[in-house]
């Protein structure tokens, strides 16, 4: 008997559970949708935080790039500099070198004429 009588009660609450259905299957569509919107939201919140962050990272890789980019070019462009002052250096301090040879011919010269001078001197006074 109790068999006969879990039976029964199944059967009556199994046929309540679809007539409940049956009355409220829109709203029970509409509940689920809801859940299933608002872990996909929350999927999609994830992937665009994600995005987010690889376009930043893909930005500054970009920003590194170029700054490496500048910053060869000015080392080429100092690199160049260099050379050309060093090069010019270097004329400045062969012509240096050639006026004192120079300088050195001119003061002989002089001291040579101003003994003649002061020779001339003592001799015709």
């Amino acid at each position: 008997m109790m068999w006969w009588l879990t039976t029964f009660l199944l059967k009556k609450r199994t046929k309540m559970i679809v007539e409940f259905f049956k009355m409220n299957w829109d709203n029970i569509v509409i509940a689920l949708g809801g859940v299933g919107a608002y872990f996909g939201g929350l999927k999609m919140k994830s992937i665009n935080e994600k995005k987010a962050g690889s376009d930043a990272v893909v930005s500054m890789q970009a920003a590194y790039n170029e700054f490496v980019l500048d910053q060869k070019e000015r080392y080429t462009e100092l690199k160049e500099e260099l050379n050309y002052v060093r090069s010019e250096l270097k004329l400045v301090k062969e012509e240096s070198r050639d006026l004192k040879e120079e300088v050195k011919t001119w003061k002989t010269k002089y001291n040579s004429l101003k003994r003649e001078f002061e020779k001339y001197k003592r001799l015709h006074k």
